[in-house]
């Protein structure tokens, strides 16, 4: 599943809304920031391996 950054963002709103409300647990929360940090190194692979393909042109 691919997400964009600003669906990452609204994520996190959510689950930040939901802490306040009392609503998810800390583990809801620590996995739901793994999942956007993981997300977040594959874009940046992404990007690397692009930057990376590009610089042999």
């Amino acid at each position: 599943m691919s997400m964009t950054p600003e669906e990452i963002v609204t994520m996190g709103n959510n689950f930040a809304r939901e802490a306040r409300e009392g609503e998810p647990s800390c583990a809801d929360v620590a996995a739901a920031i793994m999942y956007a940090a993981a997300k977040i190194c594959e874009r940046l692979d992404a990007l690397m391996e692009e930057k990376k393909d590009g610089a042999h042109d």
